[in-house]
């Protein structure tokens, strides 16, 4: 499932990030059609992306801990759960942009994007900064953290009994965790500095509101 989520997801990013840069008749016909809905579906395989790790994070503590609960079916226990949150908390992002039609100099109908009211509304900015500060930096890493530390001291506790496949899922959780962390600090800091940069314009904007009815 993670790799087809990470497939995905370099699929998007392509249409998204790279196709615009390589054909200038994608980029003004096509792009701008799809844009509203590339964007949002980027963000839905991200974040599976990142909980598809914390599901197998808890899966192999289960596995430890309570086999009788780790055994649970795959699907329903760990990928639908992953995959209904992933478009829950991304469902706001397919209303923030909108294709818009105009005529060139040629007299053609040419796509545009525009950023909605909905998208522009700094209160609504501020809730998408703080949110992917929380859910997709805070919460899954400190999950993925503390559930990798008691799986180390299990496995460590009861090595004579674990298995070798066990060991070697184990091994791979750690690299995946470690990638992960290193692929999303940055973005998680760049998530820090956006909500002081917005949080600072709100004070300053209600400095001056204050000022101007005084």
């Amino acid at each position: 499932l993670i790799l087809l989520d990470s497939l995905l997801q370099e699929i998007l990013v392509t249409l998204t990030f790279s196709l615009p840069s390589l054909s200038p008749q994608y980029k003004e016909w096509i792009f701008p059609t799809i844009l509203p809905s590339l964007l949002p579906l980027t963000s839905v395989t991200l974040t599976g992306s990142v909980y598809c790790v914390v599901a197998l994070a808890l899966e192999r503590y289960l596995h430890l801990t309570r086999p009788d609960w780790g055994n649970k079916g795959s699907f329903f226990g760990y990928i639908l759960p992953v995959l209904a949150f992933s478009v829950f908390y991304n469902g706001p992002k397919f209303f923030e942009f909108t294709t818009e039609y105009s005529l060139n100099e040629n007299r053609e109908m040419v796509p545009h994007v525009r950023a909605t009211e909905f998208r522009k509304n700094v209160d609504y900015s501020f809730y998408v900064l703080g949110s992917n500060f929380i859910f997709m930096g805070i919460l899954p890493f400190t999950i993925l953290i503390s559930l990798n530390i008691v799986i180390s001291r299990r496995v460590k506790q009861y090595f004579t009994t674990v298995e070798v496949p066990d060991q070697s899922m184990t091994l791979l959780l750690y690299c995946i965790v470690l990638v992960q962390l290193a692929c999303h600090a940055p973005r998680t800091g760049l998530n820090m500095y956006e909500i002081y940069q917005v949080g600072t314009l709100q004070t300053v904007q209600c400095t001056i509101l204050v000022y101007v009815v005084a």
